[in-house]
């Protein structure tokens, strides 16, 4: 069975992308890729599509690796056109392997290529993931989407192994596009856009679509003929991704649409312990829900969103498919909860979803006569377990009436930007970027938020792939309040606390929860009172549990435990070879001076890094007083250092030798060299050029002067003293025998 797709041209910058995910294929042969989708307990589809490859291919599989007791007929793909092959006689809750084996218009043989695999439906009791992400808006480049961040969040999504993958919507943006031109070549290049980044999960994992805004795949933009934006939309969605129709496995949309078809916009399906279920408001509003398209569509302020519906038909359809699950968990998915506007359970009461209007009245029954309730209403009373939104580029966690609604970040924004923070007045709030991933087992649901950074955006608390928020649903829990006294804030180990805002949280009953205090500015935390006591908090959550925070003004002055100079030197600028300070908090300032009045907090003289010199104005026995000062304006006592700025040079005021010597030991007659404080060496040289540190000083003044033959020699001496100064030369001449 499969299903064929007119070809239509291609741009050069897809087929750019589609070289790009050739480079996944160990053979290099099959330079397209695969993407699952619509699984069920025996069979599951595969998209194939190829940019620049035209052949025939079969797809074997099995339930070993290696090892495959079916294939699928051999079908020929021609370059650039999808192609979707189901794969029958599959055993229900099991790992499959697969490979496609591919043989190019040019090739004689048919070459395999690399195995993948994919899990069939589960049966209840069975343990499972998937994920999710947000709106991807992959036309944002340089704004809210970077490719390289992309494909860092898809492959980390496929190491969890998901059983599929769900994208939220506006994944396919077209509205940007010019409306008098757009054709349905333009439009399916937006859909193949995503072709290389959803094949990096999407050959293990099926995925599923929500429809999105920026989609423009919506009842409001179809006209009654073939050639409009909501046609090409949606013709181009369904022939690249494979998406659920109404059979023996799925349920949803079985109304078909002139020049289109099956939507296969809204659909359920149950997995394992969980009931799935996608609505979509976008095809059956007649009007416009979110941002028009075009210029002639009505513009999105005034509009009446009793205009936003689902339709009497997939609201019946919504309501029977709760009422009739018996899972254990029910997992709604739509764009948002009114198609448009943000916020989450903000949101919540307001029209077909909750019943009111702009104004807070319950006009629900005048609006939708014969519906028996409001959305919000119907998945309260049929226990959903959770509802999940895009649309707002946040990831929020927030309850109405024991249902999660959970928002969705953006998985490529590379500024990790914290968006339409304030239309969400409750709930843990954190920015992008990253994806969601969902644990399901027969005794709880367990939600991750999954960070993604780039690596140069990495450190050690930005690490890519780590888990940054997770929370259990199904599971007993207890709670941790915290209270706090003083200037201060404290979070949780892992994340559920961040007191500043949310003081209190519920945790898995018996898990081990640390509680990590930060003082404000000029504060300092003094320790933890109640269930944990001591300057450390880790709890055991056997129980509800109190604890309080304790935090002061610092009042601890710094301490200057080092001030390192010479005793000695001959400059002005002094060198400080240590500077050190310890503080309770930390250094905000260090400052040195000549006197040991204490310095203002506020003066001009203090400096953020230790100096590593000072200079005098002038020579002498000097006091250096070394002063630091912490961010609460508490100053230290000083350190006082003493030295000596010596600029005097030594004098040598006679030095004499014998006019002639026998031998090569010349004897000094006189030497007499004086300094202001002491004579620190003396060296005699028959090199006139002066003398460096590396030569060898004498400590003692010399009694005689070896040379190493006879001559006329002419000796020079030098005096030094201790702060380094040199004299200038002395001579002296001397004419030396060497007769027995």
């Amino acid at each position: 069975m499969f299903i064929k797709i007119p070809c239509l041209k291609i741009s050069t910058l897809l087929l750019g992308l589609f070289f790009m995910s050739s480079q996944t294929f160990a053979e290099n042969s099959f330079s397209g890729n695969v993407i699952l989708g619509s699984p069920t307990t025996t069979t599951i589809k595969a998209n194939l599509f190829s940019a620049n490859q035209s052949g025939r291919f079969y797809i074997e599989y099995g339930v070993e690796s290696g090892k495959y007791d079916k294939k699928t007929d051999v079908f020929t793909l021609q370059m650039g056109t999808p192609l979707e092959v189901t794969l029958n006689g599959l055993k229900d809750d099991t790992l499959h392997y697969y490979r496609l084996v591919f043989q190019e218009t040019s090739q004689t043989n048919f070459l395999p290529q690399t195995e993948y695999t994919f899990h069939t439906a589960r049966l209840p009791g069975s343990a499972f993931v998937f994920a999710i992400q947000g709106d991807s808006h992959p036309e944002r480049a340089k704004k809210q989407f970077d490719e390289a961040l992309y494909t860092r969040t898809l492959n980390t999504a496929a190491l969890d192994k998901p059983d599929f993958y769900f994208a939220i919507g506006d994944d396919f943006s077209v509205d940007t596009l010019d409306a008098t031109t757009l054709n349905a070549t333009k439009v399916r290049e937006r859909y193949l856009l995503q072709r290389p980044y959803f094949g990096l999960i999407g050959k293990t994992s099926p995925v599923f679509l929500v429809n999105g805004n920026h989609e423009q795949a919506s009842m409001a933009n179809l006209d009654g003929t073939a050639n409009n934006v909501a046609v090409w939309a949606q013709n181009a969605r369904n022939s690249l991704y494979s998406q659920p129709a109404p059979d023996d496995f799925y349920t949803g949309d079985s109304e078909k649409i002139p020049n289109i078809g099956l939507l296969r916009d809204y659909y359920a399906f149950t997995w394992g312990d969980a009931l799935f279920v996608v609505i979509d408001p976008y095809w059956h509003s007649p009007k416009t829900v979110d941002n028009a398209f075009g210029s002639t569509h009505d513009p999105k302020g005034g509009r009446d969103l009793w205009n936003v519906t689902l339709g009497e038909t997939q609201y019946k359809w919504f309501k029977q498919t709760l009422e009739t699950s018996f899972a254990k968990y029910k997992f709604v998915f739509t764009h948002h909860v009114l198609g448009t506007g943000r916020g989450g359970i903000e949101e919540a009461d307001s029209y077909e979803w909750g019943g009111k209007d702009n104004k807070g009245t319950w006009v629900f029954d005048k609006y939708r006569p014969g519906w028996v309730k409001p959305i919000h209403s119907l998945m309260v009373d049929n226990h959903v377990t959770i509802f999940f939104q895009g649309h707002d580029h946040i990831w929020v966690k927030q309850e109405l009436d024991g249902v999660i609604y959970q928002t969705l970040p953006e998985p490529a924004d590379p500024f990790y930007t914290l968006y339409n923070s304030d239309a969400y007045l409750s709930g843990d709030k954190f920015s992008n970027t990253g994806y969601t991933r969902v644990s399901v087992s027969p005794s709880n649901v367990n939600v991750d938020y999954v960070r993604t950074y780039l690596p140069k955006d990495e450190d050690a608390t930005k690490v890519s792939g780590k888990s940054l928020f997770n929370y259990a649903v199904g599971t007993e829990t207890a709670k941790l309040s915290v209270a706090k006294v003083g200037s201060g804030s404290v979070v949780s180990r892992p994340l559920g606390i961040d007191c500043g805002l949310v003081c209190a949280a519920n945790f898995t009953l018996g898990s081990e929860i640390e509680l990590i205090a930060v003082p404000a500015v000029n504060f300092v935390f003094d320790g933890w009172s109640g269930d944990c006591i001591g300057s450390s908090c880790k709890i055991k959550m056997t129980s509800n549990k109190t604890v309080q925070a304790s935090f002061s003004l610092d009042k601890t002055a710094p301490s200057v435990s080092a001030l390192s100079l010479p005793p000695i030197i001959n400059s002005l600028t002094v060198p400080i070879a240590a500077f050190d300070v310890k503080d309770n908090k930390g250094v905000a300032g260090y400052m040195l001076t000549q006197t040991k009045t204490i310095p203002k907090v506020t003066s001009s003289l203090w400096r953020t890094t230790a100096p590593k010199s000072y200079t005098f104005s002038s020579a002498g026995i000097k006091m250096l007083y070394a002063w630091a000062k912490d961010e609460a304006g508490n100053i230290s006592e000083p350190s006082i250092s003493k030295i000596t700025i010596d600029s005097t040079k030594p004098v040598v005021s006679k030095f004499v030798v014998p006019a002639k010597n026998n031998g090569l030991t010349i004897p000094i007659s006189t030497l007499t060299a004086t300094d202001n404080i002491a004579i620190a060496g003396y060296l005699i040289s028959e090199n006139s050029a002066l003398p460096n540190d590396s030569v060898e000083w004498i400590s003692q003044k010399p009694v005689s002067y070896q040379t190493t033959s006879a001559g006329s020699k002419t000796l020079y001496l030098w005096a030094k003293d201790t702060a380094g100064n040199l004299s200038a030369t002395k001579t002296a001449k001397c004419i030396v025998t060497n007769m027995p």
